[in-house]
């Protein structure tokens, strides 16, 4: 139990005067309160934009493709698994597949399995005319402890959280497959599943001064 930074305004004082002026006096009315006084209603004061982040890469687990630490190629890699990927093993192979049809995707995957794996990919169109770009070989099961069997068990490594700014930069750009935007509100929305991954990501963008607006439901978006 620890003092936080506490507004001696509410919720219901900034609905009942929504004008700039209320709102600029937040900071000027603000105060230490012990967490154990909070209540629903009172607003907590959140740090953002602060821009800290380890400057270190972190050393992967021991595999078969001499990729020593996680940088922004295997994060991007790793990103555009958790949007869009999926495993099928088979006689002691593993095959790591993208599910979709957005030709510069294709081509930034295939462009990284070859560079981290150097391993070619194939693509195949099934009938119902979905596109699947996929690798394969043995050696990847050397990686598997990065790649979440299932949509809904996916999750970003923590390996992920621990790295440079620029390194969750890449992981997310790779999930944004899963994404949409909205040209009209200039707003990008993504969903995800998993809990901690989406607590992460609202705080990085924090992090890095981004306001995230966010809901939590059968799905966290």
């Amino acid at each position: 139990n620890h003092p936080v930074v506490c507004s001696m305004l509410t919720k219901d004082d900034i609905l009942r005067n929504k004008s700039s002026k209320q709102i600029s006096r937040l900071p000027e009315n603000a105060d230490f309160r012990m967490l154990s006084d909070i209540k629903i209603g009172d607003i907590v004061e959140i740090p953002y934009g602060y821009n800290i982040f380890p400057t270190e890469y972190v050393k992967t687990c021991e595999n078969d493709f001499n990729i020593d630490f996680i940088d922004e190629d295997f994060a991007e890699f790793l990103g555009m698994y958790h949007a869009d990927g999926y495993i099928k093993t088979s006689s002691g192979g593993m095959t790591i597949c993208l599910c979709n049809d957005d030709q510069e995707a294709i081509e930034r995957y295939s462009e990284l399995c070859l560079k981290l794996f150097g391993i070619k990919c194939k693509t195949y169109v099934y009938k119902n005319n979905s596109v699947v770009t996929y690798c394969t070989c043995y050696r990847l099961r050397s990686i598997k402890r990065y790649l979440s069997f299932g949509a809904r068990n996916k999750t970003m490594p923590v390996e992920i959280m621990r790295s440079p700014k620029s390194v969750i930069c890449s992981y997310i750009r790779g999930m944004t497959l899963d994404s949409g935007f909205d040209s009209s509100r200039q707003r990008l929305y993504m969903t995800c599943v998993d809990k901690s991954t989406y607590n992460f990501i609202e705080q990085f963008l924090l992090n890095i001064g981004i306001f995230a607006c966010t809901r939590f439901g059968k799905y966290q978006s």
